[in-house]
């Protein structure tokens, strides 16, 4: 069981005067279930996805009976689960705690071959409805020139500073999907402009920031989390393949990037087209 320390902190502070806490259930799905504590989501979803940076999970089995949950507050912190047929507690140890906050640092040893194994990569690997496929398959027009015009800008940051925020604000909230496919993308972007700490990421974060209410609340609670430092696994998993390319086989390096891809419907190939994205401007 993986719990943030911070979430697992901010839990048990709520549980000073209290035994049981009972927060209250935003969103609910096949394998998560999101609650509301102190204005944050709080992701509990099933030990075989990676989908949140903020979250308990739980084992899968559990997730075709759940009826209700409660935290308890014990010897150590624990969460109780009402199924249909029965009440199973598992209790939340510091020790089982993970800390997901950023701390790779990355080379830039990326070039045009890698750039085009990517691509090769994501076309042979396109997700229907992907802001990749949109972009870059099918040609979609509108779409396109908002990938244009954001690439153009952020290169011009410096210049034009009201034109790069209009252009981010583009993507928050578009296209389809539980995290729609603007928000994937702008986290896989953040994610890289975090790892390089490049001079305008505060500036970024705060236009980021300012503009959650653009997008839906499970997207906007994603996205806070990136702007703390904050990503799933996944992205984390992919720096360090990142950090282990070898440009005398590249294609081989990339390849392990894309058992990652279990992550959500196109959620995994729009984060991976933001590093892409990211990768392109940090170069340059």
């Amino acid at each position: 069981m993986q719990i943030c320390r911070d979430l697992f902190a901010e839990l048990y502070a709520k549980l000073k005067n209290t035994d049981i806490l009972y927060l209250q259930e935003h969103s609910l799905f096949a394998h998560a279930i999101n609650l509301k504590l102190n204005n944050k989501l709080i992701t509990i979803l099933s030990e075989d996805k990676i989908l949140s940076p903020f979250s308990l999970t739980l084992p899968k089995s559990f997730f075709s009976h759940v009826s209700s949950l409660t935290f308890k507050k014990g010897k150590d912190l624990s969460i109780i689960i009402y199924a249909q047929n029965n009440l199973n507690t598992y209790e939340l140890k510091p020790q089982d705690c993970v800390n997901l906050k950023l701390s790779i640092n990355l080379q830039k040893n990326f070039n045009d071959v890698f750039l085009k194994l990517f691509f090769l990569f994501l076309n042979k690997n396109k997700c229907q409805n992907s802001l990749f496929e949109l972009i870059f398959i099918k040609k979609d027009t509108f779409c396109l020139e908002k990938y244009t015009k954001l690439k153009l800008c952020a290169l011009t940051i410096d210049q034009d500073r009201l034109a790069f925020s209009n252009a981010l604000c583009d993507f928050l909230g578009l296209g389809p999907g539980l995290t729609p496919s603007g928000d994937d993308f702008i986290l896989g972007w953040l994610f890289i402009l975090r790892l390089y700490n490049v001079k305008h990421l505060p500036y970024i974060s705060n236009v980021i920031a300012d503009n959650l209410s653009l997008t839906n609340d499970i997207s906007a609670a994603m996205l806070k989390n990136a702007l703390s430092g904050r990503f799933n696994l996944n992205l984390i998993k992919t720096a360090e393949l990142l950090k282990k390319i070898n440009p005398a086989c590249f294609e081989e390096s990339i390849s392990g990037i894309f058992k990652l891809e279990n992550y959500g419907h196109s959620s995994w190939q729009d984060c991976l087209l933001g590093v892409f994205t990211a990768l392109h401007s940090v170069r340059n």
